[in-house]
């Protein structure tokens, strides 16, 4: 798809990607926008004024930190694509409940795979093979194999489908936590904190010495 914008800004992108929309509260499957939408820019919404497509050979989805990046003119998108081809942004459950945001999905789905190389990143300097290999398609084979998982999931009975997210998503959840923890800075915030109690512990201690030695020198 090339998405072209009223302040001349043109987005070339493949229609299962997820893209910011003004209007909606998460990111959309980039076929869904429509002329006259708002797309989510560094510099606010700007309305899309014309909507074409153009065949290309490869793409390139780089996954980041935070599942989101900049692309042409500072649009905002989403890293992921919409791995359900029955919904335009959230995961369906099979009697039609809305779950989760396809965006948010995926990330959760991603942590372990995130936690992995960035940890490979802090100790190896990116040298690990299992973050820099890809599959005929293109794809990390975690990140091939979650996809596939959860086009098999979508097409699972409800209870089939509740049981699979009560037994992964605490792992997933684990793993996001832990990557927070050690890359998001919370664990410097956690370390500060624990510095200063440390601090302010042994100075009490300090003038509870003094205060004592005084007692013992005026007896």
């Amino acid at each position: 798809m090339v998405i072209e914008t009223q302040n001349g800004g043109t987005l070339e992108i493949t229609g299962e990607h997820l893209i910011f929309v003004e209007s909606k509260t998460h990111p959309v499957r980039a076929s869904s926008v429509r002329i006259g939408d708002s797309l989510a820019t560094n510099d606010g919404p700007v309305a899309v004024s014309r909507i074409s497509t153009i065949t290309k050979n490869g793409l390139y989805a780089p996954l980041t930190p935070h599942g989101t990046l900049l692309v042409s003119d500072g649009i905002q998108a989403s890293c992921y694509i919409s791995v359900l081809q029955n919904t335009d942004d959230f995961f369906l459950l099979a009697d039609g409940t809305s779950f989760l945001s396809m965006h948010d999905g995926v990330h959760l789905f991603l942590a372990p795979f995130r936690l992995y190389c960035r940890a490979a990143v802090a100790t190896l300097g990116d040298r690990s093979s299992a973050c820099r290999t890809y599959n005929e398609n293109g794809l990390p084979p975690y990140v091939d194999a979650g996809i596939q998982f959860l086009t098999w999931l979508n097409g699972q009975y409800l209870v089939a489908q509740i049981l699979a997210i009560v037994g992964t998503f605490p792992l997933f959840g684990f793993a996001m936590a832990l990557e927070k923890l050690l890359f998001g800075g919370v664990l410097v915030f956690l370390l500060a904190a624990a510095a200063a109690l440390l601090c302010r512990t042994m100075f009490m201690l300090s003038i509870c010495c003094q205060q004592s030695l005084g007692k013992t020198k005026t007896l």
